[in-house]
């Protein structure tokens, strides 16, 4: 059997689904919704993307200056050229079905177009919450959103998702339940382990071992709500000094959070890592003594979340969709609202005051991944659909 995944390349959630699929035999070519800086590495020897100047730069500058409508157009020649390039793809490399993670893109909007090939829909979490999460979201916003998104889940043969709350939004953009399987992206609990524990790695960034460690991992971009983290800094160090903030990894945000960190962040400053490969990733996970995601999107548990729990690292987390749930009344972590700075410092103190809490929550946090979001298990259930899907063509 042979897949094309069509997903975001600078998340290391696109390169582990990729790697686990391909390690049961799945023959994989992937296009990059990203630009190739962006790509977390993938031992494939068929990765395609869109080349940035691909509308034109002359065309682009053109399209600015008429405004919104301008913009229309520009995404409209953008998902255009985006259909060309999987059309062709498809065409050479005749896959028998794509899998297609993030829903609200350019090239989603393109692969809905694509015929003779059956389409699984994979949403994360805020391409079907967006532009809904945000403030303010304009009525044009409103419109792209609405129209890419339900087209693309109109053409898709199945669905996988990670929450019963994310069913549910499917069915609301016209998605048939029937077709809906909700399956955990799954932990890897022999890398995410707190055998990996190492504090001589924060060494490398100038770190000492003693200071407890909270981290936040999650992609550097809008949607993660980065900054409230940066701002419960300030309120956790008011009280207590003996702490390093660390934000770990990349994304199109780094510059602005960084100057963000320097305005509003601790004055003791926060380490911002970079960019790690897998095995520092994994490293880093199990080497913090808390974990904090921002992020008011998710789908089910974030990737990311689930991993910190495998390490038998307690989280600190939003109270959305189905975060409580794995949390297990508060016994694994703890939960605070979407950017209460106030309310996640709380938490946070707590946790930096008392070790053996932070021991017992780690313990219970990696009982509950080893049941109920195994990889091994999980990947089970996608090899099953993928067989069952691609006999439809």
């Amino acid at each position: 059997m042979k897949i094309l995944f069509i997903a975001p390349g600078d998340s290391l959630h696109t390169s582990r689904w990729i790697e686990r699929v391909k390690a049961r035999g799945i023959d994989c070519i992937y296009y990059d919704m990203t630009s190739e800086d962006m790509m977390h590495p993938l031992g494939l020897s068929s990765v395609y993307r869109l080349r940035a100047d691909s509308i034109g730069n002359s065309a682009e500058a053109l399209l600015r200056k008429f405004g919104p409508i301008g913009k229309i157009l520009g995404s409209i020649l953008l998902t255009f050229a985006h259909y060309r390039e999987i059309r062709s793809i498809v065409a050479r490399e005749k896959p028998d079905l794509i899998h297609l993670h993030w829903l609200f893109h350019a090239s989603a909007l393109a692969t809905s177009f694509i015929k003779g090939v059956p389409i699984i829909s994979t949403p994360w979490g805020s391409d079907l919450l967006t532009p809904e999460y945000k403030v303010t979201p304009k009525q044009l916003d409103k419109f792209k959103h609405k129209y890419v998104v339900g087209r693309v889940i109109k053409h898709s043969e199945a669905f996988c998702c990670d929450a019963q709350h994310m069913k549910e939004l499917l069915i609301s953009f016209g998605a048939k339940s029937s077709a809906i399987q909700i399956i955990y992206f799954g932990t890897d609990v022999n890398l995410f382990s707190p055998a990996k524990k190492n504090p001589a790695f924060w060494e490398k960034f100038g770190l000492k071992r003693e200071p407890v460690k909270i981290i936040s991992n999650r992609v550097l971009a809008d949607m993660y709500d980065i900054e409230t983290f940066i701002r419960a800094s300030v309120i956790v160090h008011d009280s207590i000094s003996n702490v390093d903030f660390l934000i770990a990894g990349g994304g199109p945000k780094s510059d602005a959070l960084k100057e963000y960190a320097n305005i509003y962040g601790t004055k003791k400053g926060i380490t911002f890592t970079g960019r790690l490969n897998d095995e520092e990733f994994a490293i880093a996970t199990s080497s913090c003594d808390i974990y904090v995601s921002t992020s008011p999107t998710d789908g089910g548990i974030a990737a990311s979340v689930a991993e910190a729990m495998s390490a038998s690292v307690p989280v600190v987390i939003t109270d959305f969709g189905d975060n409580a749930y794995w949390l297990k009344n508060q016994t694994a972590g703890f939960i605070f609202q979407i950017g209460d700075e106030k309310g996640l410092a709380d938490q946070l103190i707590k946790l930096v005051e008392n070790e053996s809490m932070r021991i017992q929550m780690g313990e219970k946090g990696r009982d509950v991944i080893l049941k109920e979001n195994n990889s091994i298990i999980e990947v089970d259930k996608i090899i099953k659909l993928y067989s069952l899907v691609s006999q439809t063509k």
